[in-house]
């Protein structure tokens, strides 16, 4: 063995340790961290107007214990506490020769309710501030901090670390693992953990995992997982060559039984086109298995299950939240039962996993549902029939077996003979199949006769450009339904009260705390920009290209909110506006806006001047109304004012940019550039 000196991330702090008054150091020369903790989390602590990192720990009825990772080398611990205001009590320190082996913080009155804590007072005293001396920290060490009576809750802050002692270099000279053995099914893990000879080792103990047989078992980590079946041996080596084995032995995942014992499922579980529906975990006998949480409780969830062609049964496991009862109701074919009551468990509550206990076989938790003329892919849905909003179900075993009728498509239609839509539009084609039973060839391949004018993909059809097309779908037999769609060109901005739309693209460059939104008004949605938090001021930054004379906007204020908005930066009149709030502007976009939009409360004309290069004009709240939002921003420009504009003939159809870079389409008012060129566009 050698010495080695150790100096690490501390080295130049321990240098100077004498110089650092650690008692007044409010700050932490490491990373805060809650690993390992036990009902912790990250705060802050206010001192003198200054925020500095903190850690809170434990709860009103949970004891919180900080476990602090200290590096090889530390020799100090230098930190400051304050108990929970209103409690008292010693805090014990543990996982290597500490002194003091405890300490007694005091509370204080800032030091309750939620971050970040106000703290006042003398807090580098002995009730606030202590130094804990550690020795032989030969390797990375936990030092753990636990109170010792009934003060569960304790913050900690400035939390430095001291090092510069002698580490003493401990090799390792062999490993075990925690199994020397493990049997495994298919699909399922386990972690195997090293230990070290001697236990102090403090170098070499990198680990490299290896199998011999990844067809069989994998290893990462120290995690085994079982692939197929078979055997083979997990080796870990550390980096000086020390190695130990595991023997894994994978047997096959058994065939889903469908019984009652069984609570795993031969499906995966989705919520796919469920309710209040979520993943959950239901713990048996210490194992876990898959299952569904179904509700909240004010919304009742519904389950919606899609079994397959030929299933004749659904076996299942189901359990209603703690505390309340009713019938589950089943629909979607020809059901028996058509509902099952199952009882509730004390363990479904709260949040997953839920730990099960008891007689989950009998009646009460097991059901198995016959079906009938399943010819095709079908839903059943699972619908509480009471206020038993919530329930849990795992264990989903489809039985199959049933025969299937062919029923061939002899038919088909689309939800829309004809469309009209204005470029840049969608709209979505379905379709209906005779029989309503068909079950082969059912298949659809779209298409459209004239791309440049719609596109179609998945039913879903896109105007392009001004003219007509047809859009047809085909069934894998031949069968076909078609659809005339008329394109209309989009209509060229209007900058009125009526148009909510913007001419120009939206974007918050170089505004403060905002953010896109969306307005629907009369059921259509409009581009909209939102500017403003409840505690921050929105301010919006509108560059306008060279030659703009006008903007004409539509703005709103928060709900409940008043003031003017100061408009700056080349404008001629007005110098502010005064939005009105409206009720549907709250909470998150997108706001349904209700009433007389077109009115001087909502819509503004704003004359600017001068404007010959691409200018910022800035729209600032004056007041505390915080938030408002704009949509239906048109810029409109004049030849005024401009050089270089080429005389040539501009290409609509082709890319074209505005002066500060982005992409504009034909209905764009103002300067382009096109091909190095700049142009003008007046409407």
């Amino acid at each position: 063995m050698k010495k080695l000196s150790l100096f690490l991330m501390f080295a130049a702090m321990s240098v100077f340790s004498f110089a650092v008054d650690f008692a007044s150091e409010h700050d932490s020369n490491i990373e805060l961290t809650t690993d390992g903790s036990t009902s912790a989390s990250a705060a802050k602590v206010v001192i003198d107007g200054t925020e500095h990192d903190a850690l809170k720990f434990g709860t009103g009825k949970a004891k919180g214990i900080w476990v602090l990772n200290v590096p090889a080398g530390t020799t100090k611990i230098n930190l400051h506490v304050a108990l929970w205001k209103g409690t008292t009590g010693a805090i014990d320190i543990t996982g290597a020769t500490a002194s003091p082996e405890s300490i007694e913080p005091a509370a204080l009155d800032g030091v309750s309710n939620n971050s970040p804590f106000t703290l006042e007072g003398d807090l580098t005293s002995d009730s606030h501030f202590f130094e804990i001396a550690l020795s032989d920290i030969n390797a990375a060490t936990d030092i753990t901090f636990t109170p010792a009576g009934s003060n569960n809750r304790f913050v900690v802050w400035g939390v430095n670390l001291e090092s510069g002692g002698t580490v003493e270099e401990v090799d390792v000279e062999s490993i075990s693992l925690s199994e020397s053995a493990l049997e495994l099914v298919e699909g399922k893990s386990a972690t195997l953990s090293v230990t070290y000879t001697p236990a102090n080792a403090n170098i070499n103990k990198e680990i490299t995992w290896a199998s011999d047989k990844e067809e069989v078992a994998t290893v990462a980590n120290g995690v085994v997982t079982a692939v197929a079946a078979g055997t083979a041996t997990i080796t870990a080596t550390t980096k000086n060559g020390k190695t130990a084995t595991c023997a894994v032995t994978v047997t096959a995942k058994p065939a889903p039984t469908g019984d009652a014992e069984n609570h795993d499922s031969n499906i995966e579980l989705v919520t796919d086109g469920s309710e209040n529906a979520s993943a959950a975990v239901v713990i048996i006998d210490g194992e876990e298995h898959s299952a569904l949480k179904f509700g909240t409780s004010s919304k009742k969830g519904v389950w919606v299950l899609n079994v397959p062609a030929g299933t004749t049964a659904i076996h299942m496991h189901a359990a209603l939240w703690k505390g309340t009862t009713g019938a589950i109701d089943i629909t979607g074919a020809t059901v028996s039962p058509e509902s099952i009551e199952p009882a509730a468990l004390d363990g479904v509550s709260s949040n997953s996993p839920f730990t099960l206990e008891g007689d989950l076989t009998g009646d009460s938790h097991y059901f198995e549902i016959a079906l009938s003329d399943i010819n095709a892919a079908t839903d059943i849905t699972f619908t509480p029939a009471g206020s038993n909003n919530r329930f849990v179900v795992w264990g989903i075993n489809l039985v199959s077996g049933g025969t299937v009728e062919e029923v061939d498509v002899e038919s088909i239609s689309l939800s829309e003979s004809a469309l009209e839509l204005v470029e840049g539009k969608s709209a979505t084609l379905s379709v209906t199949y005779t029989p309503a039973n068909a079950n082969i060839n059912k298949e659809i391949t779209w298409a459209s006769d004239k791309e440049e004018v719609a596109t179609v993909a998945n039913g879903v059809v896109t105007a392009v450009a001004a003219g007509t097309a047809t859009i047809t779908a085909t069934t894998k037999n031949g069968k076909t339904a078609t659809c005339a769609v008329t394109v209309t060109a989009k209509p060229a901005p209007t900058g009125d009260a009526e148009n909510h739309d913007s001419n120009i693209e939206l974007v918050t460059d170089g505004s403060e705390n905002a953010s896109a939104a969306v307005v629907i008004i009369d059921g259509e949605e409009h581009s909209a920009l939102k500017f403003g938090t409840s505690s921050k001021k929105g301010v919006w930054v509108l560059n306008v290209p060279a030659g703009t004379t006008a903007i004409h906007m539509h703005a709103a204020l928060w709900k409940g909110t008043t003031g003017a908005i100061d408009i700056t930066g080349a404008v001629t009149n007005p110098g502010s506006i005064e939005p009105a709030a409206l009720d549907g502007v709250s909470n998150n976009s997108p706001f349904t806006l209700e009433g007389d939009l077109t009115g001087d409360s909502h819509y503004f004309e704003i004359a600017l001047s001068d404007i010959s290069t691409a200018t910022d004009i800035t729209f600032t709240p004056a007041a505390s109304n915080n938030r408002f939002i704009v949509w239906g921003i048109q810029i409109i420009g004049a030849a005024t004012a401009l050089e270089n504009v080429a005389p040539a003939e501009l290409d609509l159809n082709a890319p074209m940019y505005n002066v500060v870079g982005q992409r504009v389409d034909a209905s764009y008012q103002g300067i382009v550039i096109q091909n190095g060129q700049k142009y003008l566009i007046v409407r």
